[in-house]
C-alpha cells in the first residue's frame, strides 16, 4: 500500500485532522507526505521531514481548496512500501528517507539522519511492506 497509513497509535488519542490550503494545480493522494510552504501544504520531493500526511484524494487542486491532513507524530507507527530501487539495508532500526513520490521510503541520503526508522520489514525490494516510525 503506497502512502503513510497509521498502523499502531501508541496511546489512546485519535489523529487530529487539520484543514490547510492546498497548492493550486497540485495532485494529492491519501498517505502522501507533505510540508508547509508559504502557508500551503505541498509535496516536498527533497525528502525533507514531513509536517503532515495527506488524508484527501484530489487532482488539480483548485485555488483556495482546503486539504485534510494529520500531523506526523512520534507515537504513531506508519505502514508504507519500499520505493522503486529498493533498500540496501532493511533491518529493524535502519534509518530511511521519504522517496521523491512522497508515498514510499528509500535509503537515507548521506546528508540526512533519516526521516523514519524501520520497525518491521517484509523485505527490501520495491513494493515490499514496511512499518516505520518518525525520527523526531
Amino acid at each position: 500500500m503506497k502512502g503513510f497509513i497509521p498502523h499502531i497509535i501508541g496511546n489512546t488519542e485519535t489523529e487530529a485532522f487539520y484543514y490547510i490550503p492546498g497548492t493550486t494545480d497540485e495532485d494529492y493522494a491519501i498517505g502522501e507526505a507533505l510540508v508547509l510552504s508559504s502557508g500551503k501544504v505541498t509535496l516536498d520531493a527533497t525528502g525533507a521531514f514531513p509536517a503532515y500526511l495527506c488524508r484527501t484524494k484530489l487532482d488539480d487542486c483548485p485555488a483556495g481548496t482546503l486539504i485534510c491532513v494529520t500531523p506526523v507524530r512520534a507515537d504513531i507507527e506508519y505502514e508504507t512500501e519500499v520505493a522503486t530501487g529498493g533498500l540496501t539495508t532493511y533491518a529493524v532500526g535502519t534509518a530511511v528517507d521519504i522517496y521523491s513520490d512522497g508515498m514510499t521510503v528509500t535509503d537515507k541520503d548521506s546528508q540526512s539522519n533519516g526521516s523514519f526508522e524501520i520497525v518491521y520489514a517484509a523485505g527490501g525490494t520495491a513494493g515490499d511492506k514496511v512499518i516505520v516510525r518518525p525520527i523526531m
